[in-house]
């Protein structure tokens, strides 16, 4: 395919849409589109991406995100968490759950995945990809991470967060009027909590945490177990945990608002695994299983393990940073966590597990649910 950029008026995006997709017949052809376009825009900086942020990148970007186990590791790196982040939060994509899915496929050892997690830490912290328009200024993901940095790190200051918020949600609303056609997620709020949580992730969680995190994600049954091991037994060799199929795939967080982009007609898009990326075993439920499978093998009535309050609080205790008064720096990052916990184990309580106490003025562990 001779893919070339070209401008397109409002009018003429849905109908080159569905000309894009449709043409997508079979894997083969796929991958010689996403090469095509790869070799444009890895030659193109941030500005142009933004350029066609509502057209060919947005599309080059949701092609790439739906083919995420395809990439390399430069290439997941300096392209999907460098440049796509962006495009992809208005399109309803929850980065840091693709994120648990690639090092799952990629990664998923005490060796591999901590050297992996920093560059990928640094290529989000440090990327200059546009989010959107201030009057006449680009914003781009490292000033707004080091302006939400900065917020943490004053303290708890309400005002001063609502105010942040506030002004990126209009930048991402801003976005979806350029054009005035429905090709972004409607609900802003959502998009604005996985960039929350994003940014959270990757300033509470230190390289050397990443592994089990990530490990206790996919097998929950074997959470509390491994989750009270010192780091020392929990990242074993590589061949111990090559073995374990993961436990459960990544679902998406939302439908994918297809009511309302049904004019845009997708074709399936799978692209074939390079030979330089290991084939996953035929036992992990990313090889190819639909999540539909999963759901079905579990029933809707099964009991969930309840989750020991101690082991969490263990957990989080030796993967986020504190302050010199012995205070997590990243609040908002165990609330968030302790939020997730909450909603994949039924357990409501979890939510009180570290609060606010309006006595001492500070956040604290809830001892009464530690006992």
């Amino acid at each position: 395919m001779n893919f070339q950029l070209k401008q397109l008026t409002p009018n003429q995006i849905p109908q080159e849409e569905e000309k894009f997709w449709g043409s997508l017949t079979d894997p083969g052809v796929t991958l010689d589109t996403w090469k095509s376009m790869y070799a444009v825009f890895k030659n193109i900086g941030p500005e142009q991406d933004w350029q066609y942020y509502h057209t060919y990148w947005r599309w080059f970007s949701e092609l790439t995100s739906q083919n995420i186990h395809f990439l390399t590791q430069e290439q997941f790196v300096n392209l999907y968490i460098s440049r796509q982040i962006p495009v992809l939060l208005q399109l309803g994509y929850s980065p840091l759950q693709m994120l648990y899915v690639y090092f799952s496929q990629n990664a998923f050892n005490g060796i591999d995945m901590p050297p992996l997690y920093t560059k990928v830490k640094n290529a989000f912290i440090n990327s200059p990809a546009i989010i959107g328009k201030d009057g006449e200024n680009y914003v781009r993901i490292k000033d707004v991470f080091a302006e939400y940095s900065l917020l943490l790190q004053r303290g708890d200051n309400a005002i001063e967060r609502a105010n942040f918020k506030s002004r990126i949600l209009g930048i991402f609303k801003k976005n979806e009027k350029i054009v005035d056609l429905p090709i972004f997620d409607p609900d802003t709020e959502k998009v604005m909590i996985y960039f929350l949580n994003l940014m959270n992730f990757f300033i509470g969680v230190k390289e050397d945490g990443i592994f089990p995190l990530v490990y206790a994600y996919f097998n929950p049954d074997e959470f509390e177990e491994r989750g009270v091991k010192k780091d020392e037994e929990v990242e074993k060799s590589v061949e111990e945990y090559t073995k374990i199929s993961v436990a459960q795939p990544v679902p998406e967080e939302k439908p994918r608002v297809e009511e309302k982009k049904a004019e845009f007609v997708k074709a399936p898009v799978v692209l074939p695994k390079q030979e330089t990326v290991p084939e996953p075993p035929k036992d992990d439920l990313f090889y190819r299983a639909p999540v539909e499978e999963k759901k079905e093998e579990v029933s809707p009535e099964a009991p969930r393990k309840k989750l020991d309050a101690k082991v969490i609080q263990k957990m989080i205790e030796s993967r986020f940073n504190k302050n010199e008064n012995g205070e997590f720096m990243n609040v908002e990052g165990v609330l968030t966590l302790l939020d997730s916990l909450a909603n994949e184990y039924g357990d409501d309580s979890l939510r009180e597990l570290y609060h606010f106490d309006e006595e001492q003025g500070k956040f604290v562990w809830n001892n009464a649910l530690l006992q």
